[in-house]
C-alpha cells in the first residue's frame, strides 16, 4: 500500500467523497472518473480503488492528473465486499457514495445532491440511474451507445420510512430489479450515506459491507440504523448496460456464481446456511441471506422464519433458476432441482400452501400484465392502420391534385384565344413604360415584426437507435442530458454536433 493510502485525516474535509471501487475494467473507470471530474458543484474527492488482477486502472487515473482524485491499490486482492469496505474506509467526506464503474453520476448529481442536503436532512440520500445501452462493446468500445430516461424529475426531494422500506423488501413481492425508484432506497452504490450514519454502523455491526453482496448488505444495515431517508426524486446517474456485470453474469451462468461466492470466502458447505439450502445460483435466495443482520440483535431469532417471507422467496429463486441460460453440468441442474424439491417436502403444510398461493397470485399478475401488453399492442397495431388508412388517403388527395394540375397544364398548352393575346400584350407594354422606381427601406409598421432569417434547415440531427438519441462518447451523453432536448419518456435528437 502506498503512502498515499494512509487513514483520512479530518483536515480540509469534502463535502463529498466518491468511491470508484473496480477491478480490471480501466477503460469503464475512465468513463466514471470523467463524469464525476465535470460535476457542476466541486466540493468533493474522489477515491478509486484498483483492485485489478490484469489490468490496473492507474494510467487511465493519472491521464486526468487531477489532485482531487487518490488512487489506491490494496496490498492484496480482494473479495468485491471487503473493496468496498476498504474503499469507505478512506473516504473524508461528510457523505460517501459508491459509484460502480459501470455507472456515470448526471453531470449535476452533486449539485442536486447538496440542495437536499440542505433542504431534507437525513443520514440516506437515493435517487435512480437512467439506462446507457453499449452498441460497440464487443468491440471494445465502451463509449458508443444510446441514451435511455427511466424517471421524469420531480418537483421536490421526499422522505421514505425506513422502516416501511425494510418489510416491502423482507416480503419478496416484488422481483430485483422491478421495484421501480424503490430499488435504489438506501442503497449506497444508488445514493449516498452521511458519516454519521457510517460511524453508526460500523460501532453496531462491525462493518458497512459484510459478505455477500456489498449493495444489498450495507442496504440492510442502512436501513435498520436510522429512521428516514430522501429520494431526490430524479435520476442522479447513468448506468452503462454492459455484458460485464456480476448481477447478470451471476444470474445466467453457475460457475460464475460459484466463483462469485469462492472468492468471497464461501465454500459449498456454507451454501447450506441460505434460506433455499445449497440453491446458491439464485440471485433472490443470495440477497435473502443478505437480509440475516435484520435479526442480529435478537438472540434464538431466525431470520428465515421470523422476517422473511420464505413461500415469496421460494417462488422468486425457481424464477431465478428458469432464468439460468450456463448450467456447469447436466448433474449440477438435476442436483439444484432436487435441494428445491427436498425443500418443498420438508416444509410444513402452512408454507406448502402459502407456496402455492404465491405462485398462483404471481402467475395471474403475470397474465393481467401479459394482458396489458396484449392490449397495448393491439393499440399500437390499430394506430398503424390508421396511419396507413391516412397515408392512403393522403395519395388519393396527391393524385387528384396531379391530375388537376396536369389539366390546367393542358389547358394552359392550347392556343390563346383573341382577348388573353390582347391583354398579354397590354401587360408587356405596361412593364415596359412604367418608371423605375427607387425604394428606400421602410420600417414595418408599428406592431408587425420584421420576416428574420429561418434557421438553418440544413442541420442534420443526431443519429437515433431503437427510438433514442446516441452518442459516441458516455460524456457527451451526459451533456446532452442537461440540455432542453432531454426529456421522459422520450428524449429528441439534438443536433449533431451539438454535444
Amino acid at each position: 500500500m502506498s503512502n498515499s493510502e494512509s487513514r483520512p485525516s479530518a483536515a480540509a474535509r469534502p463535502r463529498f467523497s466518491v468511491l470508484i471501487p473496480t477491478r480490471d475494467r480501466p477503460s469503464y473507470v475512465r468513463n466514471a472518473l470523467e463524469s464525476v471530474l465535470e460535476q457542476s458543484f466541486d466540493d468533493f474527492e474522489v477515491i478509486v480503488c484498483d483492485n485489478y488482477k490484469k489490468r490496473s486502472c492507474k494510467p487511465e487515473v493519472e491521464a486526468f492528473g487531477d489532485p482531487r482524485v487518490r488512487y489506491l491499490n490494496p496490498s492484496s486482492a480482494l473479495a468485491m465486499h471487503d473493496n468496498w469496505e476498504f474503499a469507505i474506509d478512506q473516504a473524508r467526506g461528510d457523505f460517501v457514495l459508491v459509484l460502480i464503474d459501470k455507472t456515470l453520476l448526471r453531470l449535476n448529481a452533486l449539485e442536486r445532491l447538496q440542495a437536499a442536503t440542505l433542504s431534507h436532512p437525513a443520514e440516506i440520500y437515493s435517487w435512480t440511474s437512467d439506462a446507457y445501452y453499449l452498441t460497440h462493446e464487443q468491440d471494445g468500445d465502451v463509449g458508443q451507445g444510446y441514451l435511455v430516461p427511466v424517471r421524469a424529475a420531480g418537483e421536490e426531494p421526499f422522505y421514505v420510512d425506513c422502516k416501511e422500506e425494510m418489510a416491502a423488501r423482507v416480503s419478496f413481492r416484488t422481483r430485483l430489479g422491478s421495484e421501480g425508484p424503490s430499488y435504489a432506497y438506501g442503497k449506497i452504490c444508488f445514493g449516498a450515506f452521511s458519516r454519521t450514519l457510517i460511524s453508526k454502523i460500523k460501532a453496531r455491526f462491525g462493518k458497512v459491507c459484510p459478505l455477500i453482496s456489498p449493495d444489498y448488505t450495507s442496504k440492510t444495515l442502512a436501513l435498520l440504523s436510522t429512521d428516514k431517508l430522501v429520494d431526490l426524486n430524479n435520476s442522479c446517474a447513468v448506468h452503462l448496460n454492459t455484458q460485464i456485470s456480476n448481477g447478470m453474469l451471476f444470474s445466467q451462468n453457475t460457475v460464475h456464481a460459484r466463483s462469485f461466492l469462492a472468492e468471497a470466502g464461501w465454500s459449498e458447505a456454507e451454501f447450506a446456511d441460505l434460506p433455499i439450502p445449497h440453491v446458491f445460483c439464485s440471485l433472490h435466495n443470495i440477497c435473502a441471506y443478505d437480509w440475516r443482520m435484520i435479526d442480529q440483535d435478537i438472540p434464538g431469532h431466525d431470520y428465515r422464519t421470523g422476517s422473511l417471507d420464505l413461500a415469496a422467496v421460494y417462488v422468486q429463486t425457481q424464477l431465478d433458476l428458469d432464468a439460468v441460460r450456463n448450467w456447469a453440468s447436466e448433474e449440477e441442474k438435476q442436483t439444484i432441482f432436487g435441494h428445491m424439491e427436498a425443500f418443498l417436502q420438508k416444509a410444513p403444510i402452512e408454507l406448502r400452501e402459502r407456496i402455492h398461493a404465491f405462485r398462483t397470485e404471481f402467475i395471474e399478475a403475470a397474465l393481467v400484465k401479459r394482458e396489458a401488453a396484449v392490449r397495448s399492442q393491439e393499440s399500437w397495431v390499430k394506430s398503424r392502420e390508421d396511419h396507413v388508412t391516412w397515408r392512403e388517403k393522403a395519395a388519393l388527395e396527391r393524385e387528384v391534385a396531379v391530375s388537376l394540375r396536369e389539366e390546367n397544364v393542358r389547358r394552359h398548352q392550347e392556343p390563346p384565344g383573341p382577348a388573353l393575346r390582347a391583354y398579354r400584350e397590354a401587360r408587356r407594354l405596361w412593364r415596359e413604360i412604367r418608371p423605375i422606381r427607387n425604394h428606400a427601406p421602410v420600417d414595418p409598421p408599428v406592431g408587425l415584426e420584421a420576416p428574420t432569417q429561418r434557421p438553418d434547415i440544413a442541420i442534420a440531427l443526431g443519429p437515433t437507435v431503437n427510438g433514442y438519441p446516441s452518442f459516441r462518447t458516455t460524456i457527451a451523453a451526459l451533456r446532452y442530458a442537461e440540455s432542453k432536448f432531454y426529456a421522459y419518456p422520450l428524449p429528441q435528437p439534438a443536433p449533431a454536433g451539438a454535444f
